[in-house]
């Protein structure tokens, strides 16, 4: 029967695909009617106007010319043409040409100005530009999705998992926790590289990253053998605003938020012709209260009895964060870059606990409290060197780095605990506990990689990695003894864990046209070395090693110049983080047990996608379906070791098939109108059986997101966020149903230079954790919510040197209005 449904799934997803590529797949079709080109032309050497140049316009592809006008004395001029997709040609004698191309009108875009175009003096080359103006939400690559969250209104004054809340494909939980397509093994880059952020620190990483500093996001959902293996899930890279442009530029921004919620932001940047230098720097303070609840229904010995806890916490978080970066171009094909990011978080959490006992009958046995003040410390720093050339083919390149960096957390928690009788009369004196935990990261890296041109249509990618990992962590427990009235050390509850992890990497790409036709075939070797080290007991010391082979395979075939239909595959895995596999017993309270698996083993995963993307003039509609098997799971496991205790483990025994359909739409259907939006549908099917356990476990759920943003008069503009995320499965569980919609308004001062930014997250206060476990002996239930409903005013105000962009920019532009990567708003 369930056979039955996963055939009767992947057929209609194939048949709405069929529909997509019949329903849109047709040549582009233009309307009826007429539209203008505006331009300015200008010396590139003093920026004076250029008069009585020559402009052409050409329909795409063609030779002959639509329209045809010459320049002003003040440089501009203005070109009438039918609806369609036009190159623009812009010569003089004595100066060099220009070509811009990739610019649609049509009824929604019906009047295009064009970013100023710059001639050079003496020089008879062209210069070609791919269309001018704001970069669409989203654009597609070969190998990944880009969504220019740049724009976002509602993240203003945010962090990074704002951001990521508002991208497609991706989910937040409320502890700031990711997720891709339902899987949460997915690894999040910076700039390309890991920087230090991994599956033990990746939400307190991305909280300390601001909005405003974020250029766009990347989704790599089957990467190939050029990335590293890691992360079932795919990719999640994170690239930060850089300058591009001669002279000095930058902003600041200023951010008040209710319940006591501040950051702000500053932004330089600097450009010659031999050194390009980025800083920006951020502070962030951040306050939060959150509820939480468990309700545990325990059937032991053919008893049942019932454990009701409540929890109220509070948060407040101060953050720095800081990166620099160096580019010196030695010549004009040899760049060396030295980066640095900084990033520093003091944290404090109280946290105040009730646990109830009940007997069968629903009566009172004994009452627990726990109160708790946590203080943690922690910075985290990455250091890299890269050396960059290209040879006499440009494409023919060579790209070396290497890097450092180290996270380091340093925690303290007060603990005062409390038993009671049925008659809440204190049971012997409070439970009082310090603990100290101490964890150090440091990760070296170096990377060389090198691509070689074969032909026109064709090249081979090469390189090799080297990755040392090594993590120290330590626990201290000390009791008050009121015998004696002192500190204790309790040495059965001091842990101290050594993990040092080696991955050394090869991997080769062929990338090849025949036709339309495009593939890509790669293969990527692993080697892994791990030690675990655990002194309080060096019996459970243990060495791993093995060695991977990760194949991709990516097609693609062009069916019309409107719409592209590709499949993919590759072989990904997930190592166990050293705090799976810690074997140490730690405590959070009497009824709650954590400890590490030593035999854990990496799981795997084979990936497959198929997708088809639609362009139409101002939209473009991606529709996937897409298929994850994975092999030794890595699941947590909750099981009742006496009548009221439960203990989490980890282990492989499960397995998981996963799949989904997706549709990604952006749209500009109007000028003043922009709006993006995907729906996901996936099921998670978690079976397998073990000592403690077994799997039997399936869910269907669904993912939705809209935003829409809206150019209003006097220079207002709005813009709402709603985002939905289905009941989702867990091994012993599931998770019910978050939603929660966001709005924001903007006002634009003084030429753009100053903007106010209004906005409300979670403005129904929708976003909740609910979920439900069930395991042996046990069914448990519990919720969290945090202070998720706040409001927002944020100030950003841009200086510097006029924008002279010439640079080559991406194809599928939707609007051809002015939009600065380092400007943190919306353009329109």
């Amino acid at each position: 029967m369930e056979k039955i449904r996963i055939n009767h799934f992947l057929i209609t997803s194939l048949v709405l695909i069929m529909i997509s590529s019949f329903g849109f797949g047709q040549e582009r079709n233009f309307p009826e009617g007429k539209g203008k080109i505006n331009g300015t032309v200008l010396d590139k050497t003093d920026s004076s106007p250029i008069e009585s140049a020559s402009v052409t316009v050409h329909k795409e592809g063609e030779k002959a010319i639509t329209a045809g006008t010459q320049t002003s004395d003040d440089g501009s001029f203005t070109l009438e043409v039918p609806y369609g997709r036009y190159s623009v040609e812009v010569n003089l004698v004595g100066y060099s040409s220009a070509v811009v191309s990739g610019v649609s009108v049509t009824p929604g875009n019906s009047d295009i100005t064009l970013k100023t175009i710059l001639l050079k003096q003496g020089n008879t080359t062209t210069e070609e530009i791919e269309v001018t103006g704001e970069r669409s939400y989203m654009q597609l690559e070969p190998d990944k999705k880009v969504f220019n969250v740049g724009q976002d209104l509602t993240t203003l004054g945010g962090s990074a998992t704002d951001v990521l809340k508002n991208v497609p494909s991706v989910q937040v939980d409320v502890d700031g926790n990711i997720s891709l397509r339902g899987s949460s093994d997915v690894k999040v880059y910076i700039d390309g590289k890991p920087s230090g952020i991994n599956s033990d620190n990746m939400a307190d990483m991305l909280a300390q990253i601001p909005a405003s500093s974020i250029s766009s996001v990347e989704l790599i959902t089957n990467p190939n053998a050029k990335y590293e293996a890691e992360g079932s899930a795919g990719i999640i890279n994170i690239v930060l605003k850089k300058n591009l442009e001669a002279g000095y530029n930058g902003n600041l921004s200023m951010n008040v938020g209710t319940k006591d919620k501040y950051n702000g932001s500053f932004n330089l940047n600097l450009k010659n012709k031999k050194f390009n230098i980025t800083t920006n720097y951020s502070y962030r303070l951040f306050n939060m209260n959150a509820y939480g609840s468990m309700f545990r229904e325990n059937q032991s010995s053919g008893l049942t009895s019932f454990l009701d806890q409540t929890n109220d916490m509070g948060f407040r978080m101060n953050g720095h964060f800081g990166k620099a970066q160096i580019d010196y171009l030695l010549d004009d094909k040899n760049v060396l870059s030295l980066s640095a990011n900084f990033r520093k978080g003091d944290r404090t959490r109280s946290e105040f606990s009730t646990s109830t006992n009940m007997d069968n009958f629903n009566n009172l046995s004994s009452v627990f409290t726990s109160k708790s003040n946590e203080v943690n410390n922690g910075y985290n720093f990455n250091l890299s060197l890269n050396y960059s050339a290209k040879f006499k083919n440009p494409k023919n390149t060579l790209n070396m780095e290497a890097s450092f960096s180290r996270h380091k957390r340093d925690e303290t928690d007060n603990i005062t605990q409390q038993s009671f009788d049925a008659n809440y009369i204190p049971a012997g004196n409070e439970f009082l506990r310090n603990t100290y935990q101490n964890s150090m990261n440091d990760i070296y890296d170096f990377q060389a990689d090198y691509v070689q041109p074969l032909g026109k249509d064709s090249k081979f990618e090469t390189g090799i990695k080297g990755q040392y990992t090594k993590n120290n962590s330590s626990f201290v427990s000390d009791t008050f003894d009121y015998n004696h009235n002192s500190w204790i050390t309790d040495p059965n509850l001091n842990n101290d864990f050594t993990y040092k992890e080696q991955v050394y990497a090869a991997y080769g790409v062929y990338t090849g046209k025949i036709s339309n036709f495009g593939y890509q075939l790669g293969l990527r070797l692993e080697q892994t070395f791990t030690r675990g080290e655990l002194v309080a007991n060096m019996n459970d010391n243990f060495d791993r090693q093995y060695l991977d082979i990760f194949p991709n395979v990516n097609l693609s075939q062009k069916i019309s110049e409107s719409n592209e239909v590709q499949l993919s595959y590759s072989r990904r895995i997930r190592r166990p983080r050293h705090w799976f596999l810690n074997p140490f017993r730690e405590y959070e309270d009497p009824y709650n047990i954590r400890a590490g698996n030593p035999e854990l083993k990496p799981e795997y995963t084979d990936s497959y996608e198929l997708s088809f993307a639609q362009y139409l003039p101002g939209t473009v509609i991606t529709p996937s379906i897409f298929y994850k098997k994975t092999h030794d799971m890595i699941t947590r496991s909750i099981s009742l070791i006496d009548s009221n205790t439960t203990l989490s483990t980890f282990s492989n025994d499960a397995k998981r098939d996963a799949y989904g359909v997706e549709l990604v739409v952006t749209s500009s259907p109007l000028k003043w109108l922009n709006f993006n939006g995907n729906i996901s549908y996936f099921r998670n099917e978690v079976t397998g059986a073990g000592s403690l356990i077994d799997y039997n476990n399936s869910n269907s759920t669904w993912t939705g997101r809209l935003m829409a943003a809206v150019t209003l008069p006097l220079g207002f503009a709005l813009q709402g966020a709603f985002n939905y995320q289905g009941a989702m499965v867990m091994p012993q569980g599931t998770l019910d149903p978050i939603y929660s919609f966001d709005g924001a308004l903007k006002k634009d001062f003084f030429n753009k230079k100053l903007t106010v930014n209004f906005r409300v997250s979670d403005i129904f206060n929708t976003q909740k954790f609910n979920a439900t476990l069930i395991g042996t002996g046990f069914t448990q239930s519990f919720t969290r919510q945090r202070d998720s409903r706040n409001a927002y005013i944020t100030l950003t105000y841009k200086f510097g040197t006029p924008e002279k962009k010439t640079m080559r920019e991406r194809k599928n532009q939707n609007n051809n209005d002015n939009n600065d990567d380092s400007e943190p708003g919306f353009d329109f």
